[in-house]
């Protein structure tokens, strides 16, 4: 299982590392091929993936969930309403790194009850531990994720975020737009917002996750799971 531990995500490389992965396991499903371009090179727009799912990776990528649940009980009665309700698919990875170095994942529910199976309420229980104890690592800055944001904005415009044939653009104009709210948000109230999916997102790839940090995850019950992850 090696890790890009040179790169960072507040480097160029780090964060299209990051945000390709995001487009090849969420986006480029939702794209025919374009067969009479195969040998060309052609520039989309992304179907699944706006801005604010953009920004939620890199704020998972840079926060994790440090200073994100501030209610252990809230957390467990909403994790476990996802929990118990997904249903077990092995239709995506267990760990899904936000990271370069994978030192921050999501934990997909749906694959990660496939696998516990019979055990699934034991592996709820661990599940929140690790969780929670993540989340009280200290990680990221707001200067660390404005310049990732800064960074997307300059790949995206560039057209440097491509998978084989296709480079995936959103409109320069719209993540402008989300920027400049982004930091009238900040100015007013002193605190980055905490986004959800879009709506497109949610209908398109039905995201059920929470994140945690491998370094908890590797000294963890759930440490077996990393036999088998390629990322």
């Amino acid at each position: 299982m090696p890790r890009t531990e040179h790169l960072k995500i507040t480097e160029k490389e780090g964060l299209k590392e990051v945000i390709r992965g995001q487009y090849q396991w969420h986006e480029i499903k939702h794209h025919k091929v374009e067969s009479s371009r195969r040998n060309g090179f052609v520039t989309v727009r992304p179907r699944a993936h706006t801005m604010a799912d953009i920004y939620k990776c890199l704020h998972q990528g840079t926060f994790g969930y440090w200073k994100h649940i501030l209610s252990r009980e809230f957390f467990r009665n909403h994790l476990a309403n996802d929990y118990f309700n997904v249903h077990a698919a092995s239709d995506a990875p267990v760990f899904e790194s936000v990271t370069p170095d994978h030192s921050i994942v999501r934990v997909n529910l749906r694959p990660y009850k496939a696998v516990v199976n019979e055990y699934e309420k034991e592996a709820f229980f661990i599940l929140e531990k690790v969780v929670l104890d993540s989340s009280l690592i200290e990680k990221g800055c707001k200067n660390e994720f404005f310049e990732t944001l800064h960074i997307f904005k300059e790949l995206n415009a560039a057209g440097e975020l491509t998978i084989e044939n296709r480079s995936y653009v959103l409109p320069e104009d719209d993540v402008g737009h989300f920027l400049r709210e982004c930091y009238q948000f900040v100015t007013a109230h002193g605190v980055l917002p905490l986004l959800s999916h879009s709506d497109i997102y949610h209908r398109l790839n039905h995201p059920s996750y929470v994140i945690a940090d491998l370094s908890v995850i590797e000294n963890s019950p759930l440490a077996f799971f990393l036999q088998d992850t390629t990322w």
